[in-house]
């Protein structure tokens, strides 16, 4: 085998460019890294928020389906979370049959972005008693989307 010189400096080139990138991929990795442990900090931060909250709270995706409830909100209804994770609205055991159509009107201003107000609905708690509570309904976005 020769040596070439010409070749030599070539795979040096190459080398090194190799290295830069190598580097600057690390550097990005170390980026993402960096936002996914932030991102699960927020997360969990949101959650503790969530489960220490004397509120009761419903979460329900854009299918008017339950997603979550904290579980101050099982504590209030008596309700345990296989009765209200996964139900749409119309299947809830707490609303009054009576009430879906105002329901799901809200539940459709609410998709639309139209702003709401707080409003006092009756319920019905586990032990069959009808009760008076204050729902606060708000539309979460994820960039543009819902």
């Amino acid at each position: 085998m020769v040596f070439n010189p010409k070749s030599a400096n070539i795979l040096n080139d190459h080398l090194s460019a190799a290295k830069r990138r190598i580097s600057q991929l690390d550097a990005q990795l170390a980026e993402a890294k960096g936002h996914a442990t932030q991102l699960a900090e927020t997360t969990e931060r949101f959650r503790q928020i969530l489960e220490v909250s004397p509120s009761g709270i419903m979460i329900i995706n854009t299918k008017a389906v339950v997603t979550e409830c904290n579980q101050a909100y099982f504590k209030l209804t008596g309700y345990a979370p296989e009765e209200i994770i996964g139900k749409r609205i119309p299947q809830l055991p707490v609303v009054m049959p009576s009430d879906i159509p105002k329901y799901m009107k809200l539940f459709g201003s609410i998709l639309a972005g139209k702003p709401t107000l707080q409003w006092e609905f009756n319920w019905i708690h586990k032990d069959g008693t009808t009760r008076l509570g204050e729902l606060s309904a708000s539309l979460i976005r994820k960039g543009v989307r819902v």
